[in-house]
């Protein structure tokens, strides 16, 4: 079993499907351009380990691009077919292990907090010409229903807007979870502001009776 995904990198090198790229790419289309262009041929993924202006910064991507690597993610050959593939996922997804609260672990060796954030300086890829600006394309959010408690996991493309904020597209119809929570979540909020300006305007002219009586 791999622990971690630098762990999983070096077992896609060892096997093949990892190709380090030493030559200096720009994280504007170039780093995508790759990507797209192993996908396309069905591997390898590619570790791009020289970003203009990101020094001492490496971009990997196309790690999961192919039924190759997700075959080798879940242990199994890289020519595993499509059932086998699906029949180990299911397996492991009956046998989920409980999340464990810790003190501390390698996510929090860097840690950068308030006026610090900058992720202007992260190498944060432009995929296409007509995208607004860099994108994070994989980002997972976890949300949860501030009255009702329930919780939600969705995959969504990030936007860079600037150094500490970013955008989504969630929207309340269709299949997105995320965007009918704060839709919901907006709706009770309003309301709740309406009763309470309603239930200010009642008693003050509550307030305003009575001392008029008497």
């Amino acid at each position: 079993m791999l622990k971690d995904f630098r762990e999983f990198l070096d077992y896609l090198e060892e096997k093949g499907k990892l190709l380090r790229v030493k030559k200096e790419v720009d994280v504007r289309f170039e780093i995508a351009a790759g990507i797209r262009k192993a996908s396309d041929i069905d591997g390898p993924a590619l570790l791009f380990e020289n970003i203009k202006g990101f020094p001492g910064w490496k971009v990997v991507g196309g790690v999961y691009a192919t039924q190759k690597h997700l075959a080798l993610a879940l242990g199994l050959p890289v020519e595993a077919d499509d059932p086998t593939i699906l029949n180990r996922h299911l397996e492991w997804d009956e046998k989920r292990i409980a999340p464990k609260i810790v003190a501390t672990g390698p996510v929090k060796e860097v840690i950068i907090k308030g006026e610090d954030v900058d992720l202007t300086k992260l190498p944060i890829p432009v995929y296409s010409e007509l995208d607004a600006g860099p994108y994070l394309t994989a980002g997972v959010e976890i949300a949860k229903h501030l009255d009702t408690g329930v919780q939600n996991v969705s995959i969504h493309r990030r936007l860079v807007l600037d150094k500490n904020r970013t955008s989504i597209l969630a929207r309340p119809e269709g299949p997105q979870h995320l965007g009918k929570m704060l839709i919901i979540l907006a709706i009770s909020r309003y309301c709740c502001f309406k009763f309470h300006l309603s239930w200010l305007n009642f008693k003050a002219s509550f307030q305003l009776l009575s001392r008029e009586s008497s």
